[in-house]
């Protein structure tokens, strides 16, 4: 057993659940750079049972977007641990449609509300003649899914379009290399 502590004192995991949360955590970490992948790979391991911080915060969402405060995304950001830019982006529209936005709604908050807190609307945020062109082209409506924002077919970056195949190479580059099995 893991021990962990928390406000209400210490609580056990099973060694089980411990190296499943480690083996998970190797496949989140795949495509980080090797010594961010180093760093948070040293934190230990393991959910208790009784964390319900998700529950939580999905439930303080809900009750943000029913009551008008305007919301938008903040996990892709590279200072928090154990935190994958592009996956937590994902992660995060799914938590916001969970927890009562609508899949347009998601996606404004990835997009035009970021936009408009840091005052740059005339620069991007929206498809426009103009405006930064950064996009996301996806097969599937995302409004009817947001899941469907996870299979890019190609990512326009600053004017430079970047396909599925080249997509895939850039996040193969960051993978480590293949460990010999034990």
């Amino acid at each position: 057993m893991t021990k962990l502590c928390g406000r209400a004192g210490p609580r056990r995991v099973s060694q089980s659940a411990a190296a499943l949360g480690r083996r998970l955590e190797l496949g989140r970490t795949a495509r980080l750079q090797a010594d961010v992948r180093a760093r948070w790979l040293r934190i230990p391991q393991g959910v208790p049972s009784w964390y319900r911080y998700t529950d939580f915060t999905k439930k303080v969402t809900s009750a943000l977007h029913r009551a008008g405060v305007p919301l938008m995304v903040g996990t892709d950001a590279m200072g928090f641990p154990l935190l994958t830019p592009g996956s937590s982006l994902h992660r995060e529209l799914q938590l916001l449609v969970q927890s009562g936005l609508t899949p347009y709604e998601a996606v404004r908050a990835a997009t035009v509300v970021p936009v408009s807190f840091l005052g740059r609307e005339g620069e991007f945020g929206t498809i426009a003649v103009g405006k930064r062109a950064d996009l996301l082209l996806v097969d599937d409506n995302p409004l009817e899914n947001i899941g469907h924002l996870r299979t890019p077919v190609g990512v326009m970056a600053r004017g430079k379009w970047i396909g599925r195949s080249q997509l895939d190479q850039m996040l193969d580059a960051l993978r480590p290399p293949e460990r010999p099995a034990p």
